[in-house]
């Protein structure tokens, strides 16, 4: 597997330049500060999440030391828990899960505090997630169909990232798997001896902090 670059970071464009540069050519890159002024920047401290927010149900996935379940049969393990119980765990040091709920069943007032980025306007269909975990957490290799805008709330997170043109290098899960936009490859821990093709992959490396969004086509 070739060394990993880095994707190029840059501070917000307009949209226009956005379309004409990344979008149309489908280039990953890290959009600085178009987040900064969301309200979530300034409310979505866990402590205040747990005081006005405690008593939400969420949607957590199941961790197995600091990396998420994707079962060959049942796909994603999801279980609904309490966003202060989540929390007050998250504090003393739990790892065994991490918070993917969608945003469109958070209360309206929750969700209003991180509004759609601007580059999504005109879009005909949209949706959106919120995530909470502990530091390290990690998720295995996969693909979503549709565009994606990733942003940086709090702390910092770190995406490898690879063109669907090296698909076949990465081993991806037949359609009868349980997470069938996955992939049986570990990037962290890469088995040469079972995956040959991996030599050949040439991911590149997205780091973000507050503030930040990634485009990921």
């Amino acid at each position: 597997m070739r060394a990993h670059r880095l994707v190029d970071s840059i501070d917000a464009p307009t949209r226009e330049r956005f379309a004409r540069e990344y979008e149309a050519s489908a280039t990953p890159v890290v959009l600085r500060g178009v987040a900064t002024s969301w309200p979530a920047m300034e409310r979505w401290s866990l402590d205040r999440l747990a005081r006005e927010h405690g008593d939400l149900r969420v949607l957590a996935a199941r961790l197995d030391r600091g990396a998420v379940v994707m079962d060959a049969r049942r796909g994603l393990e999801h279980a609904p828990v309490t966003l202060g119980a989540f929390l007050e765990a998250l504090r003393g040091g739990a790892r065994d899960r991490y918070v993917s709920t969608p945003l469109a069943e958070l209360p309206p007032t929750l969700a209003r505090d991180a509004p759609l980025p601007p580059y999504c306007d005109g879009a005909s269909w949209h949706d959106g997630n919120l995530w909470i975990g502990a530091d390290g957490t990690t998720s295995g290799l996969h693909f979503d169909v549709a565009d994606n805008f990733h942003a940086v709330v709090s702390g910092r997170k770190r995406f490898v990232l690879a063109p669907p043109r090296q698909s076949a290098s990465l081993y991806p899960n037949g359609p009868l798997h349980g997470v069938p936009n996955g992939a049986r490859v570990d990037l962290e821990r890469p088995d040469f001896e079972r995956f040959p093709r991996m030599r050949d992959a040439s991911p590149v490396v997205a780091e973000l902090g507050p503030g930040d969004l990634l485009y990921i086509p």
